[in-house]
């Protein structure tokens, strides 16, 4: 069940409650390692405040920022991992990893060396700690967030592989007990997290069957060429995949046109709304009638409203791969498409009720 979190008082309650519920008094610090069956909260602690380390500053009861502080190089790089939380993809907390435990091997702790990492040792780690057997074959994805942490000033990329940017290169060579720690719990927590999910459908399909994603996630998981934040239509692709969205509840648009019926005619097959030029014989026609011909798969996308609180906007619900199934109408063309997974009831009930 969601909790709703409508304000800083909430949050304190929420807090508080949970500190209750797993045995800890009030002058106890709840720490990153609490949250591994509370995720949810966890996440909208960070969403609310900025970081955990914000909300222990506002919800303990110590001089928190005095007993336990924290460079700004610090508060900022935990912020960074921290917003990632809800992981995609698992290949960016495992690099961090990596280069946190080679910081502790001693011989590089004492020279100060600087750790490198490349796409092998990646792939390695990934199937080590999540004991895959079978060959990933998405190796474009490793790639990619290798570019993207570069792009976000986290990584550098150099002749012997990856390190850690200059920026943040201190962080990664000396001893700093307390950012050490919590870097070290979040990961794990991250990690541990991902491993709930279907392993087996991340390696051969990299999107999770009713998992939560915001456009720029799957432009990246993709491996999109557009530049990021420019999926914003009802439908995107790449070479290889055609991401359709639909968003149940229509009030925040204001053109009745464009008011599509998404309907649900079974709890496999959905009914999603061209955009309004598209007709049965136009190219983007044929590519969602010949998809599969073409070799491009179809992901399903949902929400039921756009915006949250606050007017952030609302990640989208994957409803897995679907075929083609039929369609009629042209400028728009409606179009049913049949999922690969059925919808569970509970899930429909959020949905469309």
């Amino acid at each position: 069940e969601k909790i709703n979190f409508n304000s800083r008082n909430t949050l304190k309650d929420m807090y508080d409650e949970y500190k209750a519920e797993i045995g800890k008094s009030h002058d106890d610090i709840l720490e990153i390692s609490d949250f591994d069956s509370n995720m949810e909260l966890f996440t909208e602690l960070i969403l609310k405040t900025g970081s955990f380390y914000n909300a222990q500053i506002y919800f303990e009861k110590v001089d928190f920022e005095k007993k336990y502080p924290l460079k700004n190089e610090e508060t900022e790089f935990l912020a960074y991992i921290e917003k990632k939380i809800k992981l995609v993809e698992p290949f960016t907390y495992l690099i961090i990893k990596n280069l946190l435990e080679t910081k502790f091997e001693s011989q590089n702790f004492k020279n100060g060396n600087i750790n490198y990492i490349n796409s092998e040792i990646l792939l390695r780690n990934y199937k080590n700690y999540y004991n895959i057997k079978s060959e990933f074959k998405k190796i474009y994805l490793i790639n990619r967030i290798f570019s993207e942490l570069v792009e976000d000033s986290i990584l550098e990329n150099t002749l012997y592989g990856h390190k850690i940017s200059e920026k943040y290169e201190k962080l990664f060579i000396e001893k700093r007990d307390e950012f050490d720690k919590r870097l070290k719990q979040l990961l794990i927590l991250g990690l541990n997290e991902f491993a709930k999910n279907d392993m087996e459908e991340f390696n051969e399909n990299i999107l999770l069957t009713h998992k939560e994603y915001m456009r720029i996630d799957l432009q990246i998981l993709l491996d999109s060429k557009v530049p990021k934040g420019t999926w914003r239509a009802g439908y995107a692709n790449t070479d290889k995949d055609i991401c359709l969205f639909i968003t149940n509840d229509k009030s925040h648009i204001t053109q009745e046109n464009l008011k599509y019926d998404n309907s649900l005619h079974a709890d496999d097959i959905i009914q999603w709304i061209s955009q309004p030029k598209t007709f049965h014989e136009s190219s983007v026609g044929q590519m969602f009638i010949k998809h599969k011909e073409k070799g491009i798969k179809v992901h399903i996308f949902i929400r039921k409203y756009a915006f949250m609180d606050g007017n952030k906007t609302n990640p989208f619900i994957y409803l897995g791969n679907a075929d083609y199934y039929k369609s009629y109408g042209d400028k728009p063309m409606a179009i049913l498409w049949k999922l690969k997974h059925k919808i569970p009831q509970e899930l429909i009930y959020d949905l469309y009720e």
